[in-house]
């Protein structure tokens, strides 16, 4: 192969001289979600109690079964991700943020817009300010969702209250680019970013 030079080695093919005796373990079947002509981007994937989610731009489908027999389908058209950072599965169930709110989806099914009644008419200002440079990520730690990113040069961060289902604080002299979670032994959970 004229792309790799002389002593490279070359990249794993698992159907090519593939001995395994286990060679349907390799090969994988794909399915598309939900075409392949479909120009709206997959952002992110979701683990959750039902099906895997496939997060996109401006919708969410489910894959339902198991390998061989998989199905795709819409759960949510005209519902996206915005940024791979947001989108989180965790114990309190499914997060993420997307042009209409943040979002999160408890059981793997319903989805509930966190935003609406609460912080709505600011999000909608900060996705209007959305550009190239404009990120949001999540993190849940301690009962609390954070959501936070710049949008546009905007810097925010939100606090919401997983028990009592309202947002609780709001935050403009800091930003994460990311979060990670800590649970040690005999300590409060912690989220670093």
């Amino acid at each position: 192969n004229l792309a790799f030079p002389p002593g490279a080695v070359l990249p794993f093919d698992p159907s090519v001289n593939n001995s395994n005796s286990i060679r349907s373990y390799f090969l994988l079947s794909t399915i598309d979600v939900p075409s392949p002509s479909d120009p709206d981007p997959i952002v992110a994937l979701l683990s959750s109690p039902g099906p895997l989610w496939v997060l996109k731009r401006r919708s969410v489908h489910a894959i339902d079964g198991s390998h061989p027999d998989l199905s795709q389908r819409l759960l949510y058209p005209g519902v996206g991700c915005i940024d791979l950072r947001s989108a989180i599965s965790v114990d309190e169930g499914l997060f993420f943020a997307g042009e209409q709110g943040v979002f999160h989806s408890p059981d793997g099914e319903q989805l509930v817009n966190l935003t609406k009644g609460w912080i709505q008419r600011e999000w909608d200002a900060l996705m209007r300010s959305w550009d190239a440079n404009s990120y949001v990520t999540c993190g849940v730690a301690s009962g609390h969702l954070i959501v936070s990113g710049s949008f546009g040069g905007t810097a925010r961060t939100y606090a919401y209250d997983l028990r009592e289902r309202a947002w609780v604080s709001r935050f403009s002299n800091i930003t994460a680019r990311h979060f990670f979670t800590a649970r040690v032994s005999g300590e409060i959970e912690k989220l670093f970013f």
